[in-house]
């Protein structure tokens, strides 16, 4: 070894797990906001604070890729659509938050329920980007399946710790049935 104490298996996925709540937990936290300052936004001010970063790009480049897609989303932006990502943004990021607040404190029921919900969100995800065809929606998939499959993960192993099998087989359904397992 070169110094340096290599990560276990357990370790590894325990790191991940928990980089990926901070990130996850961090992504919630924006989407909230973001649901937030919506209600503040109106279409009419992000016309105009779009036109208003874009123009000198606009006025040097009339074809600049990002800019012409800025101003073609303001300009379909509605009030329909505030209301929509307002409501979406607040209840997508309310709902991650709770349920990253119980797999942070390990309850062991969390972990089957955030697989649950990071599931139902993919499908939300896949099915907004047959319309819609946004990349982001698909780095957001990406996430979430990393997430999932890092609680099954994390879950596994705590399952593996807190309960170790009798006998060498796997858990013991008796400990099970006394609460002494996740």
């Amino acid at each position: 070894m070169n110094g340096r104490a290599r990560l276990s298996a357990d370790e590894a996925v325990h790191a991940g797990f928990d980089f990926m709540l901070v990130l996850k937990t961090f992504f919630a936290i924006g989407e909230v906001a973001c649901g937030i300052a919506l209600f503040f936004l109106t279409p009419d001010l992000i016309q105009h604070a779009v036109g208003f970063f874009t123009g000198g790009e606009l006025a040097t480049d009339s074809t600049d890729f990002v800019a012409t897609r800025l101003v073609a989303w303001a300009d379909t932006f509605s009030l329909d659509t505030e209301r929509f990502g307002m409501i979406y943004l607040i209840s997508h990021g309310v709902a991650k938050l709770v349920v990253l607040a119980l797999l942070w404190k390990g309850k062991s029921w969390s972990y089957p329920l955030s697989v649950t919900l990071f599931t139902a969100f993919i499908v939300y995800q896949l099915h907004r980007f047959v319309y819609t065809h946004s990349p982001m929606l698909i780095v957001l998939t990406v996430l979430d399946v990393v997430m999932i499959v890092l609680t099954i993960l994390e879950y596994r192993r705590l399952r593996r710790v807190s309960c170790p099998p009798i006998g060498g087989g796997t858990p013991d359904a008796e400990n099970e049935k006394r609460g002494d397992c996740i």
